[in-house]
């Protein structure tokens, strides 16, 4: 396990370490922070602790707002001309 200086300390676990340590590393995660656990040398997960995971959950988030003005605008004549009626393929019926 080795220790990298960031804005926050990280801790990098191998795979079978955070396997057989799993009480440690959960309580790093509450005293240092995120925990990166990797295999083969490669990331492949980060624990963090539930109130990072909401901060997170609500930056990815856009509001009501921020989605409607990201729509794409449309003039409401041009509109008018995207939207083709469709042909209909019946034949006029002839009553006797």
């Amino acid at each position: 396990m080795t220790t990298t200086s960031t804005r926050l300390p990280v801790s990098v676990w191998q795979v079978q370490d955070a396997k057989s340590r799993l009480a440690e590393l959960i309580g790093r995660v509450g005293t240092i922070g995120p925990q990166t656990i990797t295999r083969h040398g490669k990331p492949v997960a980060v624990v963090i602790s539930p109130q990072a995971a909401r901060q997170v959950a609500a930056n990815l988030r856009p509001t009501f707002g921020e989605f409607l003005l990201a729509a794409p605008r449309v003039d409401a004549a041009t509109a008018r001309l995207l939207v083709r009626p469709r042909r209909s393929r019946r034949q006029p019926v002839q009553l006797a």
